[in-house]
């Protein structure tokens, strides 16, 4: 599925599934992170970006806002090169790998 910047929505799907996983409903992930079900709606067809996405678009680290460890800067610009599709294609084995990478750097 593309947003309205053509770009894959996989991040849309995924907060869906996790919502449903958790047995939310978009109402209820709303009340929880603070806004409105149209905008849960939104961010699952990718109609929007959440401020998530919007803040790893511009290199914010993640990883340290959370857990006050650095993430690695490579895997850092990666991670935002392939959300501001500066790659040609952003596959889901490439989101994969770059969170493993992620992972073995907090160990």
């Amino acid at each position: 599925m593309s947003n309205n910047n053509g770009n894959d929505n996989g991040f849309g799907e995924r907060l869906k599934i996790e919502r449903k996983r958790l047995d939310f409903s978009q109402v209820e992930l709303a009340k929880l992170i603070g806004v409105s079900p149209k905008t849960v709606s939104n961010y699952e067809i990718g109609k929007y970006q959440t401020p998530l996405m919007n803040m790893l678009k511009e290199g914010v680290d993640i990883g340290y806002l959370i857990t006050g460890i650095r993430t690695n800067p490579e895997c850092l610009e990666q991670l935002r090169d392939a959300i501001r599709g500066k790659e040609p294609k952003v596959s889901t084995s490439t989101v994969i790998s770059l969170i493993k990478q992620y992972l073995e750097y907090l160990r």
